[in-house]
């Protein structure tokens, strides 16, 4: 999944879901928040290849994600929202 789909989860429920994990983290950052992920990454830099969806009906959209290399590539369903946002439009339009 790509960052895009990131969302924010409660301390409460991960201290029920991964403990020992959020007590390192906690170590090694403090308590104060912090962000581990580039703003940059959640824009679509390049639109590879589109492929026959194979969970359904539909087209699935490699995506290039910006500031990350194509290993972290990944593919995103065809007319979600972030790939028809209006400044992403190009990209869409130069794959087909």
């Amino acid at each position: 999944r790509s960052h895009v789909h990131n969302e924010w989860v409660r301390e409460s429920a991960l201290l029920g879901l991964a403990r020992r994990k959020l007590l390192n983290f906690k170590k090694r950052h403090g308590a104060r928040p912090c962000m581990l992920v580039k703003p940059e990454w959640v824009v679509p830099e390049r639109f590879v290849v589109r492929r026959p969806c194979p969970t359904g009906p539909g087209w699935e959209v490699l995506v290039k994600w910006c500031g990350l290399g194509f290993e972290c590539a990944t593919w995103e369903v065809d007319g979600s929202a972030v790939l028809l946002q209006p400044e992403h439009l190009e990209l869409h339009h130069a794959m087909w």
